[in-house]
């Protein structure tokens, strides 16, 4: 895979938990002292009693840096709960695409998601916020407004269809990859077709750049990239490598695009 540089503004993605089920119970969870604040070893917890169970659903591979993060959620609140809640994970789009995940949580079936956010303005169009290129300054200033005035504001429209964030995770930047050509500046862009999440505004940011944006579900997209029926894409480097994207692209632009801020 050939190597090229351009560089582009970034994106945040998040993940949250719904307004149904144990979001609307009053958990304690025992607090944190200065002892373990580092090389904090979970261990196995009994949960054979649980109050309380979480369903928590992801697309990405379990060995991605957000797949591991979740694994260790699930791990650390079962043990700081002494078991009182149980977390079920489950990776790889076993039970749906994002967007499913996310409607099955209105529904209350499925209580946890950490997506990016290219789909939520299917939900809220007000997230489109975080599809503009060049929005954020740099990772400080995304996580600055992500954790103040902006994050709350956009929390308010999420309570409306019964989901809330509940913090930031830090996912990566999003790269540029394609089957046809190095992609250095705009010019190259002409042409190809880009496969882009459900957010309108990346669709037409593609197509404002010359390109073809279409919609492909993460479930669907190695499928389509092998069968050319999309040139390129935009990822993470940990999704482009755990999920083989790589073998059905022969280049890659560091575009430093976008930054997956995942709520928990």
């Amino acid at each position: 895979m050939k190597i090229s540089f351009l560089n582009r503004s970034w994106v945040i993605a998040l993940l949250f938990i719904s307004g149904c089920g144990i979001a609307s119970e009053e958990v304690v969870v025992p607090e944190e002292t200065d002892n373990n604040e580092e090389n904090v070893e979970t261990s196995e917890v009994d949960t054979s009693n649980s109050e309380y169970t979480i369903q928590f659903a992801h697309v990405v591979n379990p060995s991605t840096a957000k797949g591991q993060a979740a694994e260790y959620f699930a791990d650390r609140l079962e043990e700081e709960t002494e078991g009182r809640i149980e977390v079920n994970v489950y990776p790889d789009s076993q039970l749906g695409s994002d967007r499913e995940i996310t409607e099955q949580m209105q529904t209350g079936t499925i209580e946890m998601n950490a997506p990016f956010t290219g789909v939520l303005p299917s939900f809220v169009p007000q997230f489109q916020v975080y599809d503009l290129p060049y929005l954020f300054e740099d990772r400080d200033h995304a996580f600055e407004l992500s954790n103040g005035e902006l994050g709350e504001v956009l929390n308010e429209y999420l309570l409306e269809q019964g989901l809330r964030t509940l913090g930031f995770w830090d996912g990566g930047f999003k790269q540029l990859t394609n089957s046809v050509r190095p992609i250095e500046s705009l010019e190259d862009m002409q042409g190809l077709t880009m496969r882009a999440s459900q957010s309108p505004l990346l669709i037409s940011q593609f197509r404002a750049w010359g390109a073809n944006g279409e919609s492909v579900d993460f479930s669907e997209l190695y499928t389509s990239l092998e069968q050319g029926t999309v040139d390129g894409q935009e990822n993470p480097l940990s999704n482009i490598v755990s999920q083989n994207l790589y073998e059905a692209q022969s280049y890659i632009t560091y575009s430093i695009m976008v930054i997956w801020d995942i709520h928990y």
